[in-house]
């Protein structure tokens, strides 16, 4: 699962979250060179890291941050389309409001991708749980910026809903395009299945979700196993050892050969 951190939970995360902002700082300010973003005491934040920021988190069996990315509505602010509205042409329609939420910050930390193993989420599962919530909120579109190097590599596998919103232009570190995904049920069921998972990654953990099972972790580990046990294939398979194997198997072959271009440690704005 993929944990949904918003303003009611986060106290829940407060060792993830300053794990967060931490790997942040490793990731776009030491990796990708982006010298003019705020660091504090060792932690990238900036003025969108506020109390209408939603963080997608990817977590380990014992809590530790894999990735994360955020997503935010865009009726009051946007980075996109405030800080780099030259990324969209003049004839798009105007996408900035509730309609549209936009995702920032995405990452994964160096320790999950020297580990991870075929068939582990990486970027495009954090990418489709920040879909998920912004459809919960009625949103119809996700938007972000990318650089164009990674258009290749960070599109989803499977039939491609990504829309280039204008024409590339430089920025300090590369030329960047900015992006637009429709988000609605059927495109993100066509992502789950092309990720080769069962029903949808996100669930916003509660404070009465700790006090029954005892930790985030001992509810990750509930929700995960629910998730695939909801699955007809799934339940049907526990009948059939061989089936289960092979079909797990190819689902995670599609998945890791479709992401084999996955970009080790990648930037969004």
């Amino acid at each position: 699962m993929i944990h949904i951190v918003n303003q009611s939970n986060r106290r829940l995360y407060a060792r993830q979250i300053w794990e967060m902002h931490v790997e942040r700082r490793k990731s776009f300010v030491e990796r990708n060179g982006w010298d003019d973003l705020m660091v504090f005491d060792g932690a990238e934040v900036d003025d969108f890291d506020d109390e209408r920021a939603v963080y997608l988190m990817a977590l380990g069996d014992h809590g530790e941050l894999q990735g994360a990315v955020r997503f935010r509505p865009t009726d009051d602010k946007s980075i996109l389309f405030d800080k780099f509205p030259h990324l969209v042409a003049p004839d798009q329609p105007c996408l900035k409001g509730p309609q549209t939420w936009e995702g920032t910050r995405v990452f994964t930390t160096e320790s999950f991708r020297k580990s991870r193993q075929p068939g582990q989420r990486g970027f495009f599962g954090l990418a489709l749980a920040g879909r998920e919530v912004a459809l919960d909120h009625g949103a119809s579109y996700a938007v972000g910026m990318m650089d164009v190097r990674m258009l290749d590599r960070l599109t989803p596998p499977g039939p491609s809903e990504l829309r280039i919103l204008g024409l590339p232009a430089e920025y300090s570190y590369g030329v960047m395009v900015g992006t637009c995904v429709e988000v609605s049920a059927a495109g993100n069921a066509r992502t789950l299945e092309s990720l080769a998972e069962p029903v949808r990654l996100s669930y916003e953990v509660t404070e009465e979700d700790v006090e029954a099972f005892g930790s985030v972790t001992a509810v990750q580990r509930t929700v995960e196993a629910a998730r695939w046990a909801s699955h007809e294939d799934a339940v049907l398979s526990l009948k059939d050892p061989t089936r289960a194997v092979a079909h797990a198997t190819a689902l995670f072959a599609k998945h890791d050969f479709m992401a084999a271009g996955e970009l080790s440690g990648w930037a969004d704005a």
